[in-house]
Formats: structure tokens, C-alpha cells, sequence
């Protein structure tokens, strides 16, 4: 718990590098990321939208990867934050020594390992806030661009 206080307070003076693409004038595709980096940890999220033959489709990613060093550890579970929404779980993985990685993703597709998109998922857009939280506490997130 200690490492998670230390961990926020960083993640005030995180770099932040958010870029995003929405369509233009014919093309029915919206693309929002964002990213947040420290020392030893960096996350990212993406949304991406578009309508093909009639039907909308979406993806929504996030990703975490960070050194055990910075307080995470394999199993550690987060809740995904979208907006103030509790939209799903990231569970980290040990690999590569001493770091630990973790990824979900939603597809109104259903492909892959991918899960569908949960009944209280926002409607999300450029300034959309997106986080891991633990405890009712966020431990890293970013904006949507």
C-alpha cells in the first residue's frame, strides 16, 4: 500500500502524451488514445469507432506495464475507471524478471480475447478520462485525445 501513495503522488508530475484522430469529411472512423508515463511504470488507452455496412463497431483497449520495483506486483488486479464508470477489471502478469504487464480489451465484435462491451460503458470522446484505480484511489490514468 505504502508503494501505491508513493506511486499517485507521481503520477501528478507524469508526463502525459495524448494523441487522437477523428475522421474526416467521408470517413466514419474515430480514433482516441492517450498515454501516461513515470520512471518505472507507463499506461495507455485507446477508443476507436466506426460505422461499416450500417453497423457501428468499437474497440476499447488498456494497457499497463510497469517494473515490480514501483509497487506492482503479478496478480494485482485494478478496476478500469471510464468517465466514473466502473467498466471492467486489468489483472498484471509477471514477465521478464521483475516486470509485470496487464492488458484488457473490449470489441463489440467479440473477437478474440477480446470481452464485449459492458451495459454501462460511456459514451467516450476526446477529454474522456480513463484510470486504474485500486481502493476507490487512482493509481495512473490519462485523457483521451
Amino acid at each position: 500500500m505504502r508503494h501505491l501513495g508513493l506511486l499517485a503522488a507521481s503520477c501528478a508530475a507524469l508526463l502525459v502524451f495524448a494523441s487522437g484522430a477523428s475522421a474526416g469529411q467521408g470517413n466514419d472512423k474515430v480514433r482516441y488514445r492517450c498515454k501516461a508515463k513515470g520512471s518505472d511504470v507507463e499506461f495507455s488507452a485507446r477508443y476507436e469507432g466506426r460505422t461499416k455496412k450500417s453497423v457501428a463497431e468499437r474497440k476499447f483497449r488498456v494497457e499497463l506495464e510497469a517494473d515490480a520495483k514501483a509497487g506492482f506486483a503479478d496478480g494485482d488486479q485494478f478496476v478500469i475507471d471510464v468517465d466514473g464508470a466502473n467498466v471492467g477489471q486489468l489483472t498484471l502478469s509477471g514477465f521478464d524478471g521483475d516486470e509485470v504487464a496487464g492488458e484488457t480489451r473490449f470489441d463489440s465484435r467479440g473477437k478474440g480475447e477480446s470481452l464485449p462491451f459492458p451495459p454501462n460503458f460511456p459514451s467516450v470522446g476526446r477529454g474522456s478520462e480513463v484510470s486504474l484505480m485500486r481502493g476507490g484511489a487512482v493509481v495512473i490514468g490519462c485523457t483521451l485525445d
